[in-house]
């Protein structure tokens, strides 16, 4: 049975001679509830063949950096990499992992629901013709976080690629996917911050806030309300996370430094309404102290961020 509900308006608005140059927006069919979901994907190439494999990278990409938002609310809107200009930053990862000659990302697309949904139209003349299918893939995206999370293709020397943003150092499996905002201004150069942070485990989304906190404070900052000022991150550089990824990569492992400038209120106790259940994750709020005044002065002695008083 051919999904075909929802595209008439898809082709009405991309029959256009730029239809080789547009992506059309991937739709989610359906979550698998064993961490993939099933998604209608758009390709266009030279043939169908080219056509279809644009169409899986172009529902991999969908699924890594901007999340599927249209279609069926089963599948995760959130995207892999929340990370602005992540697909920038990470542009050598990324050419690898798309690349025709290594073929990795077909890893991440299971070929047990493919099938082609549609060919659209053609464009062009003779050789510089094009066709554009839309096609329904399942994409593994349980496999492909766990794989970002690593920062390297298992096949690869660990060394190769390093993506430290992306999530945790491979032994620590930390998920850099979290917000935050400001409670109020403690004493001595604290903030209490509340931190919301995502997990399948609420214990584990409770000891990760920590992380986040200290992590959230260096590198992006936070916005004001009422009576509490907001914080610009600390890190002086927008690459510094991936110019000192090995201090960083020691400073937030398990048992690390950044233990040293943050603290759960209340015992670590979460009202109900800060504990949501979003799919098959937690959402979990909690407020932790951090010492912004102790953590700028020790990143400054240990040269890796400017001094304010440097003028440099």
């Amino acid at each position: 049975m051919l999904f075909l509900s929802g595209i008439t308006s898809d082709l009405t608005a991309q029959r256009n001679s730029n239809i080789g140059y547009y992506t059309i927006e991937s739709e989610c069919l359906g979550s698998e509830l064993d961490g993939s979901i099933t998604l209608r994907a758009w390709g266009t190439g030279r043939n169908r063949f080219d056509a279809v494999d644009q169409a899986k990278k172009n529902a991999l990409r969908e699924v890594i950096f901007k999340g599927i938002r249209k279609g069926s609310p089963e599948c995760n809107q959130r995207p892999l990499l929340p990370e602005v200009n992540a697909e920038m930053k990470y542009e050598d990862f990324f050419n690898r992992f798309f690349s025709d000659r290594t073929d990795d990302y077909k890893k991440f697309c299971s070929g047990k629901d493919e099938r082609l949904d549609n060919k659209i139209f053609r464009r062009g003349m003779g050789d510089s013709k094009m066709v554009t299918y839309s096609v329904i893939v399942r994409v593994l995206r349980a496999e492909l976080k766990d794989y970002l999370a690593g920062g390297f293709s298992p096949q690869r020397e660990p060394a190769e690629i390093n993506l430290p943003s992306v999530g945790i150092v491979r032994q620590e499996k930390i998920n850099w996917e979290y917000e935050i905002e400001p409670v109020s201004v403690g004493t001595q150069g604290t903030y209490l911050i509340k931190v919301w942070s995502y997990s399948r485990n609420p214990e584990l989304a409770i000891e990760q806030a920590k992380r986040n906190a200290v992590h959230g404070v260096i590198f992006k900052g936070f916005g004001g309300i009422s009576g509490v000022p907001g914080q610009h991150p600390l890190a002086d550089s927008p690459n510094l996370e991936v110019e000192q990824a090995e201090f960083f990569r020691n400073f937030f492992a398990n048992g690390g430094k950044y233990m040293k400038f943050v603290n759960i209120t209340n015992d670590g106790s979460v009202a109900a309404e800060d504990r949501l259940k979003i799919g098959k994750e937690y959402k979990i709020g909690v407020v932790v102290s951090v010492n912004v005044a102790g953590l700028r002065r020790d990143l400054e002695e240990a040269g890796i961020i400017r001094s304010l008083g440097s003028g440099t």
